[in-house]
């Protein structure tokens, strides 16, 4: 989900809209900063990195961020999986990719590789309210220009269409445990029922904490079926453990971030609720 874009239209009536002084000022900021970061996909799409996000400022850490994360979810300026660590401008495709016939068609490619089932619902349901996207005529170009445009444009949301419908196919068509074999035993959800858009534990703000038995039961998940090169799914800066990690230790994340989650664990059994 890389991007390359070095700048990107913000309209200036934001600082009018009711929504948005609604919001309170590390919010106001945070939205702003997510807005203009050039790892925002044509379809708004950005990688979850809160660790990442505090170090734009002196004056902030991570709990900052959480806290202003938090209402922006609340009121719907963004959406959050946690589980694909993704976040979602929920108005980005309707204030910036609708602009620009390429960037729309890039918007529709990006919905359709999109690896949260979540936030690909959400943008795909955004773009059959607003599709097709208004165009003018430039009667300096050649009318064939325009025309071919919107083929490919139509080409792209069909093809879009076909993807979620093979999505909601495939879904529908997984075998539930009761459904299974006698005699095959089937491998239980290491998650149990989490949340896909803000997790229970995501929506305290500062207390990132996972209940043990959650939170061993991902370890020996992510210990069995990952990949261990490349940087920490955490805070995507330092480099992931992988088998170096010892027992209690996240393969994924960089040292960092385990000892901070090690300590935060502690304290949480140790405080009264």
């Amino acid at each position: 989900m890389a991007g390359f874009r070095i700048s990107t239209p913000i309209r200036t009536s934001l600082w009018n809209d009711p929504d948005f002084q609604a919001l309170g000022p590390h919010a106001q900021r945070l939205y702003v900063y997510l807005w203009t970061q050039s790892s925002v996909d044509n379809a708004g799409f950005i990688p979850l990195q809160v660790t990442k996000w505090a170090r734009a400022s002196q004056h902030l850490i991570p709990e900052d961020i959480e806290v202003a994360l938090d209402e922006l979810l609340a009121l719907g300026w963004v959406m959050v999986d946690d589980d694909t660590e993704d976040l979602w401008l929920c108005r980005w495709i309707r204030e910036d990719a609708m602009a620009v016939p390429n960037v729309y068609i890039g918007a529709l490619r990006s919905i359709k590789g999109m690896a949260s089932d979540t936030l690909r619902r959400a943008a795909f349901e955004e773009v059959r309210r607003i599709h097709p996207p208004p165009m003018k005529r430039d009667p300096s170009k050649p009318a064939a220009m325009y025309d071919d445009m919107m083929k490919r444009i139509d080409r792209t949301y069909t093809d879009l269409c076909a993807a979620m419908d093979n999505h909601e196919t495939a879904k529908a068509n997984t075998p539930s445990p009761s459904k299974a074999k006698q005699g095959i035993e089937m491998i239980p959800e290491p998650f149990g029922k989490v949340s896909e858009r803000v997790p229970e534990w995501f929506r305290k703000g500062s207390e990132r904490v996972l209940p043990k038995q959650d939170s061993d039961e991902l370890l020996s998940f992510e210990a069995r079926s990952s990949k261990f090169d490349g940087p920490c799914s955490r805070c995507g800066e330092g480099q992931r453990l992988g088998p170096e990690a010892s027992s209690g230790e996240n393969p994924n994340w960089c040292g960092d971030c385990n000892f901070v989650q090690v300590d935060l664990q502690r304290r949480a059994r140790e405080e009264p609720c």
